[in-house]
This record gives C-alpha cells, structure tokens and sequence, in this order.
C-alpha cells in the first residue's frame, strides 16, 4: 500500500533532505501515478495536474539570420524544460529564409533539433520570394509558412490561437538602408505590407471580433505611427522616415484595441503605455507573454 506521508517532510529531518523533491511537484505525481496505476481515480488526479501544466510564450527581437540567434540558442535559455508545445516568437527580421546558401539552410535544419517550437513573423530584411514560396498549411486556427518541422511563419493578418491566447500577426517595414541595397537581390518590394493585406487582416479581425473573440497581443515589425514620437530618440539622424507599414498598424490598433502589443525592428529594449496598451519594444531582453486566462 502506497503510503503518502513518505512523500511529505519529516519533521524530525533537517528541511533541506527532501527540499529538492518535496518541491518538485511534477516527479510526485509521476511517482504517484507509476505506484498507483491501478488506482483510476488517483492515477487520474496525477495526468490532470500534468495536463495543466502552462505552456511558455516567449517573445524575442530581430535575430538577422545566424548573427545573433545565440539569444535564442544558447544554453542558459535552452536549459529550461521546453516542449515542442512551448513557443518562442522572433518579431521580424528572422532572416533564415534569405540567401538559401548551404550554410542558411544547415542552420535551419540545426534548428529542428530545438525543444521548443519557433515561430517567426516577417520583417523588412527577409528574402520573401522565398518566403511566399514556403508551403501553407492551417496551424493556431490561421495559415502558417511551413519552415520546418518545429518552425513557422507567421503570415500578415492571420490570428492565430496559442496556448489559449489570441495573437495577430502583422509583419513588414521599410528599410531605411535601402540605397546600399539591391532590389530583389537583398530587399524586396514586398517588405511593405500590400493594400490587400492590410484590407485581409482588417475584415479578418472585424469578422473575429463580431464573433465575440479577443486580441490578447498584436505581433509586429515596426510599430503604429502614433508610436513613433516615444522612439525619436532611436531613429538615425533623429528623424523618422516616412514607412506607410506604421499608418496601417495605426488602422488594426484602432480596431483591435489589444492590451499588449510586441514589436522589434528599431534594436531597443523598452515598455511603453499608450491608450490602455502597453507595447514592448524586444530586442535582446527575451521577453515571456503573461495574460490572464479566462
């Protein structure tokens, strides 16, 4: 007979004995249900406390291919207990889908060995001929490019269910250094999100919304235009040019009223409030989504 009080401190030890696995709820509960397998009731008492475990919802800036990816990859993230249903977000500018030299796809394939999975929104320096040519396929209730087996893209204006929350996803800026770039070579026309675009993600939130649903979190490259003035001070030659992608993040805000509000592009780290949301600039600080479930 399983006896339960062995798995409780004793009084008559000094605490730190068993602190290690008293704490440990998980390997209790595995302990549990390996003794009592035969026990319905508590064998299902031990799989629902396992089932509720939260799945973690990181979020990150630019990673500008394999050139600062290690924030990502390195080992004091990685050494936490990741799943394949634990998901970390890069906010643009991934740029593993841009020269597809031997050395871009090895890293790729490289990054199939992740416990987690990893998603990725566009942002201006990304290759999308090969972007757009990624297979599609329906993923978080939304279509996602298919980079691999654990990594995604997320594609402009689709909302997407993650762990319960509701994430819309709206990526592309302007590239500011274009006139050292070459069109179609290392920029493209398509980095600016398109009218139709914009017009997609705008009736697919107006049609999510009348349904009752909710953004907990709006994904981002860049950030509405009514931002930019609390970003001047990161802007070259303290002067922002003029990116169109800024005044239709302005149009989605203004529909759909998100609490939180993730960008990268402009290599800061920073919070800031504005009309009941509160966005965060990420770059280096690896960020995790807490919302409140329902």
């Amino acid at each position: 007979m399983l006896n339960l009080a062995r798995l409780q401190r004793p009084h008559n030890k000094d605490a730190n004995d068993c602190a290690g696995f008293a704490a440990n709820k998980t390997a209790i509960f595995d302990f549990i249900y390996r003794k009592v397998k035969f026990r319905p009731n508590l064998a299902k008492i031990a799989l629902k406390f396992k089932s509720k475990r939260e799945k973690m919802i990181y979020l990150c800036g630019d990673t500008h291919g394999s050139a600062e990816l290690h924030k990502i990859t390195n080992k004091a993230f990685l050494s936490q207990n990741f799943t394949r249903e634990d998901y970390v977000v890069v906010l643009g500018d991934f740029g593993l889908f841009f020269s597809d030299t031997p050395n871009e796809r090895l890293v790729r394939e490289r990054l199939g060995r992740l416990p987690y999975t990893l998603l990725f929104i566009d942002g201006n320096h990304e290759n999308f001929d090969l972007l757009y040519g990624l297979p599609t396929e329906e993923k978080f209730g939304g279509k996602v490019g298919v980079g691999g087996e654990n990594l995604f893209w997320l594609r402009r204006g689709e909302i997407y269910e993650i762990d319960g929350r509701n994430f819309l996803a709206f990526g592309g800026a302007f590239s500011i250094d274009r006139a050292w770039r070459r069109l179609n070579v290392n920029y493209w026309d398509a980095e600016i999100p398109s009218q139709s675009e914009l017009n997609f993600a705008l009736s697919n939130l107006a049609r999510f919304k009348s349904a009752g649903g909710k953004i907990d979190a709006v994904l981002s490259h860049t950030a509405p235009t009514f931002l930019m003035s609390a970003l001047s001070d990161l802007f070259l030659g303290g002067g922002a040019i003029y990116d169109p992608t800024t005044d239709m993040l302005e149009r989605i805000f203004e529909l759909a009223k998100p609490e939180k509000w993730y960008f990268g592009h402009f290599h800061a780290d920073r919070k800031i409030s504005a009309f009941g949301c509160e966005f965060h600039l990420c770059y280096d600080e690896i960020l995790k989504f807490y919302s409140k479930l329902p």
